[in-house]
């Protein structure tokens, strides 16, 4: 589920003001679409954004936040069972990890249209 609210308000005939909140929910999910070594579940997680940005004429600058709560969401799981070890290979470990959603980012973005 994605949701997005978004107001804009015009500061000046060339000068624009945008502020933005979304939010991203993913519920229980599995890993592969039939059991086998990758069929694990992933846990629900939700993530939210909120932004600000200043449109000048051809310039644009944004002030963002990213994942606000800074949750732990798992998108991608990667078992031994599916990328094992090879020892003979001179490979040490189990080569088995998750993959995770953007921790907590504060940033500030610059463009400029041509």
């Amino acid at each position: 589920v994605n949701v997005s609210l978004a107001k804009t308000d015009r500061l000046s005939d060339d000068i624009t003001w945008t502020n933005q909140i979304s939010g991203f929910f993913q519920s229980k999910t599995y890993n592969a679409v039939t059991p086998g070594t990758q069929y694990l579940t992933m846990d629900p997680f939700s993530l939210w954004s909120i932004s600000s940005t200043v449109d000048w004429k051809r310039l644009e600058v944004t002030l963002f936040l990213k994942n606000v709560f800074n949750a732990k969401g798992v998108s991608g799981v990667f078992s031994q069972a599916y990328s094992g070890s090879d020892v003979a290979a001179n490979f040490y470990g189990n080569d088995s990890r998750d993959t995770i959603v953007v921790p907590r980012t504060v940033g500030l973005s610059l463009g400029y249209k041509f």
